[in-house]
């Protein structure tokens, strides 16, 4: 652009030194034919009279002084000219000199330089337009500022979405990428950006919705799951990008459900399991009742059983209200508890003499190590009783004869002590520990039964030990035993 201006400025220079200097030249050319026409004149004049010696002798005087004159001519149009032309050519450079800078700054703004403005010294016509390209400049750097701001926006929200969203143009190639997709596929954004979508999807159902979507240009949903490497489910739905009408890309979006869907599982086994559990007695009841009603209550051999089966049953449905009721009102937080400094010695010492009973029949031996010198927990004494209580009973219930329950007690730091309950029990399988504290859940849900077990237990002593600001964490094997382990702040 420089080059183009200094260019441009020699042209001028040039115009005006024409204007310049033809006039002189024009004037120098009539005086020189002049010059001649008398020259010639006057020779034939000296010829006709050279028997006039004195009048030759001033014709030749005057030759010599026209050709003095006509040198002076010269050299002072030279001059002239010359002079001339440095003037018009620097006045030509003064008027060049804002549409150079315009230039300059038009160049740096292409380069990104948006503060840069011309600066103007006159008030002419060149002035009016710097002061309309410096407003033309100030509308373009303020548009491309909002844009920025509504760009950082737009990333500010994908950045913070927990959904997955990739965008991908026709080519196939991906062109937006966010945080939660990069965590998902395990990829990085920069090393993603403008690569082929397959490099970096790998389910053969996803790259299938994406280029349905890219040939049929059609908003598509669909549930799929995933393993990555455990089983997830996502809600996934392709949205075609148009650009005045014409399809430009794909969209994808997907939202987990997996917690959702577990949960909706988990709503649906419990109200399964709910109804089996109520199923199973009150049908025993109902057949037993109508046996009765039928006639065997004056029969003296058997009324007394069929009551006593009866009976049974409702302790049972009894004891699975009461559990059902206890996890409700633990988990929405509407019990009210009391507390106050708990001895854990104290506590299991009492615990100990209630189940000593349940031992002697599968010869059970229980060893407590208890620590007296324990600090005291902070909580409530009847929610703590009935979390051990349950773990005591497990313990013992699914233990081998002749089997152990060992109780420990110790300072886990400064803040939380660990009660340990160990049993030499059937142990659970490694793939059902973490399904052990869902409700209703068994691992053998016979023996369970014979014990009378809802299977809410473990599921009340997980909501009790997080109530309490703890933590319970379960070590098994099967056939060899398990330990659960209550971590519990002390006061």
């Amino acid at each position: 652009m420089k080059w183009i201006a200094k260019k441009f400025s020699r042209k001028l220079a040039f115009a005006f030194s024409l204007l310049f200097v033809v006039p002189l030249v024009f004037t120098y050319v009539l005086v020189i034919k002049n010059y001649n026409k008398d020259f010639n004149i006057n020779s034939n004049s000296s010829l006709r009279s050279t028997e006039h010696p004195n009048q030759f002798i001033s014709t030749i005087q005057a030759q010599n002084k026209a050709k003095d004159l006509s040198y002076l001519l010269i050299l002072f149009s030279a001059s002239n000219i010359f002079l001339g032309f440095i003037i018009v050519y620097f006045l030509s450079e003064w008027f060049i000199q804002p549409v150079r800078q315009i230039t300059s700054v038009a160049n740096l703004i292409l380069e990104g330089f948006l503060k840069k403005r011309v600066r103007f010294q006159t008030e002419d016509e060149l002035a009016d337009l710097g002061r309309s390209f410096n407003l033309m400049v100030d509308q373009l750097e303020s548009s491309i500022n909002q844009i920025k701001v509504e760009k950082q926006e737009i990333f500010s929200v994908l950045n913070t979405m927990a959904e997955q969203v990739i965008a991908v143009d026709l080519k196939g190639k991906l062109f937006l990428i966010n945080p939660a997709a990069c965590k998902l596929f395990s990829v990085k954004i920069e090393e993603v950006l403008h690569k082929p979508y397959q490099e970096i999807i790998r389910h053969a159902r996803l790259t299938e919705l994406i280029q349905n979507a890219i040939i049929t240009n059609q908003i598509h949903f669909e549930t799929i799951h995933l393993f990555l490497p455990d089983e997830n489910i996502f809600e996934v739905h392709t949205l075609p990008l148009k650009t005045n009408g014409a399809c430009t890309g794909v969209l994808l979006v997907m939202h987990d459900i997996t917690k959702i869907y577990k949960l909706e599982q988990v709503r649906r086994d419990f109200v399964a399991n709910v109804s089996h559990e109520l199923r199973t007695p009150l049908t025993s009841i109902q057949g037993f009742a109508e046996t009765l009603l039928q006639g065997a209550l004056f029969d003296k051999e058997h009324n007394q059983e069929f009551v006593e089966i009866i009976h049974s049953q409702v302790k049972r449905l009894t004891h699975l209200v009461n559990n059902l009721l206890d996890l409700t009102s633990i988990e929405s937080g509407k019990r009210q508890m009391q507390l106050h400094p708990v001895s854990v010695d104290e506590l299991l010492e009492e615990l100990k003499s209630t189940l000593i009973p349940l031992t002697q029949g599968n010869r059970i031996e229980f060893q407590f190590h208890c620590d007296p010198n324990l600090p005291p927990i902070l909580g409530s004494r009847e929610e703590l009783k009935q979390l051990f209580l349950n773990l005591l009973e497990n313990a013992i219930k699914f233990n081998k004869e002749g089997g152990r329950v060992i109780v420990d007690t110790k300072l886990l730091d400064d803040k939380n002590l660990t009660i340990s309950i160990k049993d030499t029990g059937i142990g659970i399988p490694e793939n059902e520990v973490p399904r052990i504290f869902e409700r209703f859940y068994r691992v053998d849900r016979a023996r369970s039964r014979e014990f009378g077990g809802t299977g809410l237990g473990l599921s009340i002593v997980k909501h009790i030990v997080e109530a309490h600001h703890g933590e319970i964490k379960v070590e098994s094997k099967l056939n060899e035993g398990s330990t659960f382990s209550v971590i519990l702040p002390f006061s």
